[in-house]
């Protein structure tokens, strides 16, 4: 009887083995890989643009990924073809559909919640389509299960690339009425709804103010240009200002908008004219980043 328990035990523990083996095995191959790009759609954002309307991700881009299995996000690394992660990840099972979240950029420190990811500081921007990237904030989502993948690659392309988050405000500026000694320096929007530093809800897109952050957005004016990224308000009071320098003093000139708003993933254009002491801000439109509401002329 003690030999047949002894070799039932070990029949035992050797299946249990087998089978902590088999699982092992299991995961082993479902390793997952992941494939991303950018909404070319009306809605589109874009991190490296050679040209206007070149949208794509670049190489040592990095992304923030969510798996529901997870507790933090996972950090994947673009090299201009494929997306690594420094540790690999592993699908869960096969047959279940998940949801998974991701952001651009990554950054070296991953977000510890979906619901609160922290987002590029606005305060200070380049005022350059180049220089874009080092600000913009792209999210993404997409429902997915290992068996009905490419070999295990959670796609977030098609109809489930990454989106902007933000609105882009593009000003051009006009000073032939004024001396050709003036200097344009910079162009700064201030109000309460504002804010320098914020965090994104990714299954909501909803964007929250860090508490204390600034309530000023800052672009220098390069070549009677700016690019500026704010994020989406509706409705709002803000300071319009425009710095220009001349006889080596700076001079600001300013005024209070009502009702000011800026909707998520559009681009705003304005072109601005310079006069003496003023400034007038006319043919506001939309272009097709997306859907918005037309800014009115304001003169400063």
């Amino acid at each position: 009887m003690k030999q047949l328990y002894l070799g039932g035990l070990i029949a035992l523990l050797v299946s249990c083995k087998e089978q902590d083996l088999l699982l092992e095995t299991e995961k082993e191959v479902l390793p997952m890989r992941v494939e991303a790009s950018i909404a070319q759609d009306a809605k589109s954002a874009r991190t490296a643009m050679s040209g206007e309307n070149a949208i794509s991700f670049s190489e040592n881009d990095c992304i923030g990924l969510f798996v529901p299995w997870e507790s933090t996000a996972r950090k994947w690394t673009y090299n201009g073809t494929t997306w690594t992660s420094a540790q690999s990840v592993y699908w869960k099972d096969k047959e279940n559909s998940y949801t998974f979240y991701a952001y651009y950029p990554g950054g070296e420190e991953v977000a510890v919640s979906v619901n609160s990811v922290p987002m590029p500081d606005l305060s200070s921007q380049e005022g350059t389509i180049a220089g874009l990237a080092k600000y913009d904030f792209l999210v993404a989502s997409t429902i997915a299960k290992y068996s009905t993948t490419n070999n295990g690659t959670l796609s977030f392309t098609e109809s489930d690339a990454f989106q902007h988050v933000l609105s882009r405000i593009t000003f051009s500026f006009d000073k032939s009425s004024m001396d050709d000694a003036v200097q344009l320096q910079s162009i700064r929007l201030d109000s309460n709804a504002l804010s320098a530093n914020n965090t994104c809800n990714l299954t909501t897109k909803e964007i929250s103010s860090i508490t204390n952050s600034q309530h000023e957005i800052l672009s220098n004016i390069v070549a009677e240009k700016s690019e500026m990224l704010v994020h989406p308000i509706s409705n709002a009071t803000v300071t319009l200002s425009v710095v220009y320098q001349i006889n080596s003093a700076n001079v600001t000139v300013s005024k209070e908008i009502s009702n000011f708003s800026l909707q998520m993933g559009s681009r705003h254009t304005m072109s601005v004219k310079i006069e003496q002491g003023t400034l007038k801000i006319s043919e506001a439109t939309i272009a097709p980043w997306g859907e918005g509401s037309t800014l009115n002329d304001v003169t400063l």
